[in-house]
């Protein structure tokens, strides 16, 4: 049925999640020491892992898509050994791709584009490490733009719509919500980090 078909792929979506993030712990050697293996449970706490494997929306999705572009970014750009040229460029792909996955499935994934841009900061060629997960972001941006402002912009006149406007007797209180969130942008954006 279309409900075990949706819970098996929260389930393996929150695997990965939890997979993934246990291995950054590990490439930073922080997994086996107690700060990491408390990072690790708290993250992934019973609730938490529950929550996720058995709900059916897209949070599963995006967390595991998060999960698996941090440990891109650190392989990409804070481990310190030497990558021939086309591992790179895989690798700046793949983010690309996964960045571009994370926008196209809920507007949250726009926090995604820091990812790479915080992750290049602790790089040893950070010059290199920005200029690359800069073009990276850009890059699905570019990708991405003629998605929303066709599906987004034109129709509903914003590149993020509420849901609420979609339902008739929602849409007073939604221009109240959505005026308070337009009075302060970037207190607005604040609290999203």
């Amino acid at each position: 049925t279309p409900e075990h078909a949706g819970l098996t792929i929260s389930f393996a979506c929150s695997l990965i999640a939890f997979l993934a993030l246990r291995q950054v712990l590990k490439v930073l050697a922080v997994r086996d020491g107690p700060l990491g293996i408390a990072f690790l449970y708290t993250t992934f706490s019973i609730p938490v892992a529950l929550s996720l494997a058995t709900s059916l929306n897209l949070d599963s999705l995006l967390l595991a898509l998060t999960c698996v572009l941090l440990l891109l970014c650190i392989h990409a750009f804070v481990l310190p050994h030497r990558k021939r040229s086309h591992v790179l460029f895989i690798q700046y792909l793949g983010m690309t791709v996964l960045i571009v996955a994370g926008l196209l499935i809920k507007f949250s994934g726009v926090l995604l584009i820091a990812i790479p841009l915080v992750t290049a900061f602790w790089s040893a060629k950070r010059r290199h490490a920005l200029i690359a997960s800069s073009s990276a972001s850009l890059l699905a941006l570019f990708i991405v733009f003629p998605f929303y402002f066709l599906h987004y912009y034109v129709p509903a006149g914003t590149f993020f719509p509420h849901n609420a406007d979609l339902l008739e007797e929602y849409r007073p209180k939604a221009a109240e919500v959505r005026a308070a969130r337009d009075s302060d942008r970037l207190g607005f954006l604040w609290n999203l980090v």
